[in-house]
């Protein structure tokens, strides 16, 4: 249910019920944090590629380097000695960045933090799936809401408690401001659509 703002196209969230705050308000919490956890999982996986392939970088030139070193016999052999000293040089500059590198990835775990934030927006999304299957009962007159707001202030805490992971804080104000600025609560599935014009009866979603 959700979809990226576009210039044109408010953020929206479905609320397919009658102005009932505190339910909108799980709503708001689950989608901010979904979110949330997604960007942070995919920017790890960027990081995480990104270490990788410098670390698979170095260790090739440090590879190279050392079969180039080899032919510096000749050059001595000519008088230029200085060579294998410069060799030497860039191939331990090499080793050393690609050594650098896989222990900053190791120590980093961008892979195992990336699945973390992966599984906790996956378990908001599944929230998100519940909340809005139960809506239109509270719209037939079930009395349910005391009891469904336990239930789902409990998955909230499961979820947060899982394990626990920092979403970095320019992420946070990113989606702040890129997502839930202009964001507005809808209560008609074809109201999802990009260009679906939005209804007077949604609410701004603050």
């Amino acid at each position: 249910m959700l979809q990226w703002l576009s210039p044109h196209n408010n953020k929206r969230i479905f609320a397919p019920c009658e102005d009932i705050d505190r339910i909108k308000g799980w709503l708001l919490h689950c989608h901010k944090s979904r979110d949330r956890h997604d960007a942070t999982a995919r920017w790890l996986d960027r990081q995480h590629r990104l270490m990788a392939s410098l670390t698979a970088l170095f260790s090739v030139l440090a590879g190279i380097t050392v079969v180039a070193n080899l032919d510096t016999v000749g050059a001595e052999i000519l008088g230029v000695s200085h060579l294998r000293f410069w060799a030497g040089f860039v191939v331990g500059g090499f080793a050393l960045s690609a050594s650098f590198l896989a222990l900053l990835q190791k120590a980093a775990r961008y892979g195992e933090r990336a699945e973390v934030h992966r599984r906790k927006a996956e378990a908001y999304k599944a929230l998100i799936w519940d909340i809005e299957f139960k809506l239109p009962r509270l719209q037939r007159g079930a009395n349910e809401t005391d009891e469904w707001s336990k239930e789902w202030l409990k998955s909230f805490e499961l979820i947060e408690k899982e394990q626990a992971v920092i979403v970095p804080q320019w992420i946070v104000n990113k989606i702040e401001t890129k997502q839930y600025s202009a964001a507005v609560f809808v209560g008609h599935a074809d109201e999802l659509l990009p260009d679906s014009p939005e209804r007077k009866d949604g609410g701004q979603a603050t």
